[in-house]
């Protein structure tokens, strides 16, 4: 289920007593199994196994108390990312754990002792830079129990933190200080402390935009630490009988407080904000770019991290990039396009087919308001139109870039950049007989030639020979290309199988061939077809691909005999 890159991260969580690290990955995979297979037996009638339910909350509940501990007590610690990851996990195994009999959300809430688990699992995946699984997290939080305006607002500013709508946090009204003076005086501390929080987090969220506003400038993780401090009572405080040097009295204050502390180091490293202008780009329109880019999309995921700390967006680098399908490759290029329509040159953008034309037409206007966006004019022969000759990135296939570059081959003297989506299509299905692979191929030669000092930008998920691939254009134009290839996806799946007994589908093979009617026609009676019952086992893979021939890497469930065996 995981990527190899979240495994190892996996496995680096803090050591605990009887703790397998090196399996917990797997641990963590065939949990989400039994909860997938305990749905299905409750859908299908059958009886869920509750206590194996109990036993999977009670242990997922203990690593996730633990690890979250470690990270609020040591927030700067050098394995936070990992404990944090494995206990906003946990968190979640328990919430999908408990929702196998209901659906109802539980209540999200501050409170003076306490954070709900939601909350903390939200922010832990942030600090993980786990912003997807963040997100996802975020829509479990529920604020109906909240009846105060302080801490409501911070709730529902750490759920646009998660989601990356800091806009949200900078437009809502900031609780004025009357808010807080209700109920017992530890009560309205506590909601002072939170307000307190609330204002470090608008200012993370400014320095997240690019943004200013009143009352906002200076470092959020000094409010966090002033909000620590003032949680603990240290030496000299009367605490009675207790024989300590120092007390927390807020301890929801100060665990929130401090997991902020670790979620504002990281992830204002990987901010968008924080990309510094490429190789000879104007920095003042580098910054208003990014400042656009991080109002939709405020972090970096890993892979775009390890792409532009290898020059990725410098003018004169050409890449080949293989991430899997939703790993951010639509990030990566809008940023490169930017950096390349700053040095005042055009774009050319490959979609290997015209139903792709319209769709990355409509995904790039979109992305970048303001910028004439042309497409592939599939029903007028005339290259030239306006509609083309005036635009500054221009969609079109292979084929026709091919066509036009034979017609006018002045049309490329401004182009800066060649983006080729889905750049498999250059492999060759059948030897000399793919007449859309050569067309690609034949587009690609000539675009170097007639645009020499541009660059390229091939993007797949199916590329298996990135080095190579990046050499090849090396080769061709004489300057750098990146070979960028990571397998970590920023969601996961639990890839599974539905199988049925060989002698089982014989024998209703048979059967429906008997029941046939003589004339000719495929359909079978609807009375037969009910009566065509067979037991499916249910086989989920504890690893991120079937590559792999042990029994121990996979987990089962046999599901009723309520499942129909599909007709032919």
């Amino acid at each position: 289920m995981y990527d190899p890159l979240t495994v190892d991260l996996i496995r680096q969580t803090p050591p605990l007593r009887d703790l397998d690290r090196d399996g917990l990955p797997d641990w963590l995979t065939k949990s989400y199994a039994t909860i997938v297979a305990e749905r299905l037996r409750l859908r299908t009638g059958e009886a869920a196994d509750d206590k194996k339910l109990a036993e999977l909350v009670a242990r997922s509940r203990r690593l996730a108390f633990t690890n979250e501990a470690l990270v609020s007590v040591s927030p700067g610690r050098d394995d936070r990312a990992a404990a944090a990851f494995v206990a906003a996990t946990a968190h979640q195994l328990v919430f999908n754990a408990e929702r196998v009999h209901t659906a109802e959300k539980s209540s999200s809430f501050l409170d003076v002792q306490s954070v709900s688990p939601d909350i903390a699992a939200m922010l832990l995946f942030l600090v993980a830079e786990a912003s997807a699984d963040a997100e996802e997290m975020a829509r479990w939080v529920d604020t109906k129990a909240a009846d105060n305006l302080v801490v409501r607002t911070l709730i529902l500013a750490l759920q646009a933190l998660a989601r990356g709508r800091l806009g949200d946090i900078l437009n809502a009204d900031f609780p004025p200080p009357a808010t807080v003076r209700h109920g017992s005086m530890a009560v309205a501390a506590a909601r002072a402390l939170y307000r307190t929080i609330l204002k470090g987090v608008r200012m993370l969220a400014h320095r997240l935009t690019g943004t200013r506003g009143p009352g906002v400038d200076g470092d959020p993780v000094e409010i966090f630490h002033e909000v620590k401090s003032l949680c603990v009572a240290g030496d000299g405080v009367d605490t009675g009988d207790m024989n300590t040097g120092s007390v927390s009295a807020f301890s929801g204050p100060n665990h929130l407080a401090s997991i902020l502390i670790a979620v504002a180091r990281d992830i204002v490293g990987g901010a968008v904000m924080e990309i510094p202008p490429p190789n000879r780009i104007d920095p003042d329109g580098w910054r208003a770019d990014v400042k656009y880019v991080a109002g939709k999309h405020p972090f970096l995921w890993r892979n775009h991290q390890e792409a532009i700390e290898q020059n990725y967006l410098d003018p004169g680098t050409s890449t080949a990039a293989n991430f899997p399908t939703g790993s951010g490759k639509s990030m990566l290029a809008e940023l490169k396009i930017r950096s390349t329509l700053l040095t005042e040159r055009t774009v050319i953008f490959l979609a290997p087919t015209h139903a792709l034309v319209d769709q990355t037409q409509r995904m790039l206007k979109s992305a970048l308001p303001g910028v004439h966006v042309g497409r592939d004019l599939r029903d007028q022969i005339d290259f030239s139109s306006d509609e083309n000759a005036s635009a500054n990135v221009l969609v079109i296939t292979p084929e026709a870039c091919l066509a036009r570059m034979s017609f006018e081959d002045s049309i490329l003297d401004s182009v800066g950049l060649l983006v080729f989506d889905e750049c498999h299509l250059l492999h060759l299905k059948e030897r000399g007989s793919d007449r859309r692979a050569l067309d690609a191929m034949l587009c690609i030669l000539n675009f170097v030639r007639l645009a020499p000092d541009a660059d390229l930008l091939l993007l797949s998920a199916m590329m298996k020979n990135v080095e190579e691939t990046a050499l090849w254009i090396e080769n061709l134009t004489g300057r750098p290309c990146l070979a960028l290839s990571s397998p970590w996806k920023p969601t996961r799946q639990l890839r599974g199988s539905v199988v049925y007994r060989k002698e089982t589908i014989s024998e209703l093979e048979s059967r429906l061939n008997s029941e046939r009617p003589l004339v000719k026609t495929k359909s079978v009676p609807a009375s037969v077809k009910r009566d065509l019952k067979a037991q499916p086992f249910g086989l989920f893979s504890l690893k991120q691909t079937w590559a792999t021939k042990s029994r121990d890497d996979y987990t089962f469930f046999a599901a009723p005999p309520r499942i129909s065996a599909p007709g032919r």
